[in-house]
């Protein structure tokens, strides 16, 4: 449902998303037919929703339906200022769009009518006057032409092909041209369409701008829904909680980069005991460890034996009492080794 209505906001710039908390339901209406109703003030009394001709409307309608404003999740995208509607990414484009369309049919009528090499034939010398039976008669050959490669004729007649150079180059610029202006009207990055003009540096500054275009969508998204679904919801259900949104987890690669430099940080010797923990806390959830929390604060205690089990002091610290001085080994009796009965033993 998230996702159609998102598209049907970019594409036409609204969508109305119907909420009926008490039914459990959420529906993606055409916004097509749906009308802002505003006051004077330009406060939002409502929404219509109108199936119909336009000819055929009236105020009882049968067609008409109203709702009230917290039925409706109303998402604008490129709103304008005091208007109730947002114009969408494909109007302000619709120019470019029609443009790209028609130079790919010129460029592909143009190719078939061109795809087979015309051929010329003279017929006669220059300044004579020729049979017009030769004429038609070598016209009529060439209109039935099939396969056939080869050709005898006298010297009177002479066969050409005629050459139109490079005939779709300039459509070819003109439809790239117009990609490009397409990519700066929608804000997407000509790197994601395999474009080989560009180095890395402006690559990577059109996918951050990018980002931040897709962020403020995202942004506008999560209060929209926050306001007008979930929190309706929890309330209805008894619920109080906050609202945490997670939009497209992070990658194997830019998780790998993260722990990288989180683990840089442990290296410092100046981080404070709660700056380390909570360092040790995220990369565990970027591990997915469950419980990254409790890890932390558990002592690491595998491997010891019985009599090695740390001691924890009143204040939680681990106590560790002063190891005793080694003892000096001295030589037992007998442990001299005597060479010859080892060489005997040895035999």
């Amino acid at each position: 449902v998230l996702k159609e209505w998102i598209i049907e906001a970019l594409i036409k710039g609204n969508g109305f998303l119907e909420i009926d908390v008490a039914g459990n339901r959420l529906q993606v209406l055409d916004s097509n037919d749906i009308y802002v109703v505003r006051d004077i003030n330009v406060n939002v009394k409502g929404y219509n929703q109108y199936i119909g001709k336009f000819k055929d409307f009236t105020l009882r309608s049968k067609n008409l339906t109203s709702f009230r404003p917290n039925q409706i999740a109303h998402l604008p995208v490129n709103k304008l200022s005091g208007d109730a509607y947002g114009i969408g990414l494909l109007m302000p484009n619709e120019r470019v769009i029609d443009n790209i369309i028609q130079g790919e049919q010129d460029l592909t009528k143009l190719i078939s009518r061109k795809a087979g090499a015309p051929i010329h034939a003279q017929v006669g010398q220059p300044g004579e006057v020729v049979d017009p039976s030769a004429v038609d008669s070598i016209k009529n050959s060439l209109v039935y032409m099939t396969n056939r490669t080869e050709w005898v004729t006298d010297a009177n007649v002479k066969f050409e092909v005629l050459q139109f150079g490079e005939i779709g180059k300039n459509l070819i610029d003109t439809i790239q041209h117009n990609i490009r202006m397409l990519c700066a009207g929608l804000q997407i990055p000509e790197v994601m369409l395999n474009s080989g003009q560009l180095n890395e540096g402006i690559g990577n500054v059109q996918i951050e701008g990018f980002d931040r275009f897709i962020a403020s969508i995202q942004e506008q998204i999560e209060n929209l829904v926050e306001e007008k679904i979930f929190k309706p919801y929890m309330e209805s259900q008894g619920l109080e909680d906050d609202i945490e949104f997670i939009w497209n987890l992070p990658g194997e690669e830019t998780i790998n980069l993260r722990l990288t430099q989180l683990n840089t940080l442990l290296q410092n010797q100046y981080l404070s005991d709660g700056m380390r923990q909570s360092i040790q806390i995220e990369i565990g959830r970027l591990l997915n460890f469950e419980n990254p929390e409790e890890l932390v604060n558990t002592p690491n205690t595998q491997g010891m034996t019985a009599d090695k089990q740390p001691t924890f002091s009143p204040d939680g610290k681990v106590f560790e009492p002063k190891k005793p001085e080694d003892k000096k080994k001295e030589p037992r009796e007998g442990s001299e080794i005597d060479p010859e009965s080892a060489y005997r033993d040895w035999e």
